[in-house]
């Protein structure tokens, strides 16, 4: 055995003791390759067993379906498909995925799957059969002979797949799987005694893991049972000990949190489920408190929240969905939310049948002519103070501004980006923020700049300071960023006329 794969087995030991297992198993997978040694691919498996066991990041964006970009750790991710297509006897399908499997280097994690497929009745049609042989034949795996000497006796020598497998099995004996040193045979070894051990700390600490992430999702606020949690996963090695430890600390290390971000974010926001995008997730002491999720407007519902949620207190809620959204937001794993963030117009109807925690709700704008009860329908949310209108038309700040809800909110705001944003604070006073109202002329005259406010904008703007006097508020105030022409200033004076005070800042 060569000294270069002598070191890529040291490597996966050093990185094992460090809780690299991912890195491990990267540089387990050569080794086997280059040695089809039964000992390697025992120590994959265990690997992978462990990966596996824990909650699987479920961004596949990366993944290419060519599997060109699959991590070593996807694999069995994507082994559920390939059984599921044979159990259903697509077998051009299955011969499709199969060939797609020989694109990815060797792994012995196939040869598992392989042999169940082989027993399947989709194995014998032609394509899944030529295939199935080919993937076998790359493989050269030799924990797999035995069972396939079993397999052709069964179907008989005149067996297109049985002829097929005993080519595999000659060739795989012709290439005898190298030996390991007993330098390389020590190491695998202490991997083996490094995966017992973390298994049973696994086991061993796994009720009273589960007791304290328990109390953490019942009680968010209850900052003693992260600390203690924090020890535990430290003592075992997981850095997300670490990272609930330094973001519970005072004066954490904002470099250090982001390293750990950047390298276990996926993972630790994994217990959310498909629909949260990664990048988007913001953990506080530890765990998740603000998140996105995506979806289509007429897509199905996300999976039922897990109680991983219950830490959560913001969602960017961009879908829409048909009326299971407000029940899934109604779960008692979302009881800690506190503020709903760009939610469409006909969910936000809906909110009000259920007694959702709410404080702050961003909606979609263009509500008047779809939903004009939203604002009534929402007053019965009993801790909802903040409402923000997002591509707001006049009409919509209108609508809330004569609900029965407008007397109780302490801030509302309405914009149109790029163009204007105005904020209403109850009873107190309006502000309001305007750019540019009147069309840029580019020195060259076949181009023209795109106006920040088009005549459109203005009126909505206008009608929007108007409606906004509703809300019992006393004093205007304006701003502009950008000079405006002294129409421009007169005409948003005059919009103000419903205010006991305008006034410029």
């Amino acid at each position: 055995m060569s000294d270069a794969l002598n070191d890529l087995l040291a490597r996966a030991c050093t990185a094992f003791e460090q809780r690299e297992e991912e890195d491990a198993l990267r540089f387990l997978l050569p080794v086997w390759r280059e040695t089809r040694a039964e000992r390697i691919a025992v120590l994959v498996d265990r690997l992978s067993a462990l990966l596996t066991a824990r909650p699987a990041p479920r961004d596949y964006s990366h993944v290419s379906t060519g599997m060109e970009l699959l991590r070593p750790w996807d694999l069995p991710k994507k082994l559920g498909g390939l059984l599921q297509t044979a159990r259903s006897g697509r077998a051009a399908e299955l011969a499709s995925q199969l060939d797609a499997f020989r694109r990815w280097p060797a792994d012995p994690r196939l040869t598992p799957a392989l042999l169940d497929i082989a027993r399947l009745p989709v194995a014998q049609e032609e394509p899944a059969c030529n295939a199935l042989g080919s993937l076998f034949m790359s493989l050269r795996d030799s924990r797999a002979v035995e069972e396939l000497h079993a397999l052709c006796a069964e179907l008989g020598s005149e067996n297109r797949l049985a002829q097929q497998l005993l080519t595999v099995i000659q060739r795989t004996r012709a290439k005898e799987a190298a030996a390991l040193s007993p330098e390389a045979l020590a190491r695998c070894e202490a991997l083996d005694l490094a995966i017992d051990a973390l298994e049973t700390a696994t086991t061993n600490s796994a009720p009273v893991r589960e007791s304290l992430l328990a109390r953490i999702h019942a009680h968010p606020e209850d900052v003693d049972a992260r600390l203690v949690l924090a020890d535990l996963l430290m003592d075992m090695g997981d850095p997300l000990g670490e990272f609930i430890m330094l973001q519970c600390s005072p004066q954490p290390d904002p470099n250090r949190v982001e390293a750990l971000l950047t390298e276990h974010r996926a993972e630790w926001q994994a217990p959310l489920g498909p629909s949260v995008e990664t990048r988007y997730t913001r953990f506080e002491r530890g765990f998740p408190v603000a998140v996105r999720v995506r979806g289509t407007r007429t897509g199905p519902p996300p999976p039922p929240p897990g109680p991983a949620w219950s830490t959560v207190e913001s969602i960017d809620w961009s879908w829409e969905g048909s009326p299971e959204a407000a029940t899934w937001l109604a779960h008692p794993h979302l009881r800690h939310v506190t503020q709903l963030r760009g939610v469409w117009a006909s969910l936000g109807e809906r909110l009000g049948a259920y007694p959702l925690p709410v404080r702050q709700l961003e909606l979609q704008g263009q509500l008047a002519p779809w939903v004009p009860d939203v604002f009534r329908s929402l007053s019965a949310l009993p801790d909802l103070s903040q409402v923000e209108i997002d591509e707001a038309e006049a009409a919509d700040v209108s609508l809330c501004a004569t609900s029965p809800l407008a007397r109780r909110l302490e801030r509302f705001e309405a914009r149109v980006r790029k163009a204007w944003t105005l904020v209403a604070t109850p009873p107190g006073e309006v502000q309001v923020e305007v750019l540019r109202m009147r069309v840029q002329q580019h020195p060259y005259p076949t181009q023209r700049v795109m106006p920040e406010l088009n005549a459109q904008r203005v009126g909505e703007l206008l009608g929007a300071i108007r409606a906004a006097a509703g809300f019992g508020g006393r004093v205007l105030r304006l701003h502009a960023p950008h000079p405006l022409e002294e129409q421009d200033a007169h005409q948003l004076e005059r919009a103000g006329a419903g205010y006991k005070r305008v006034e410029w800042v």
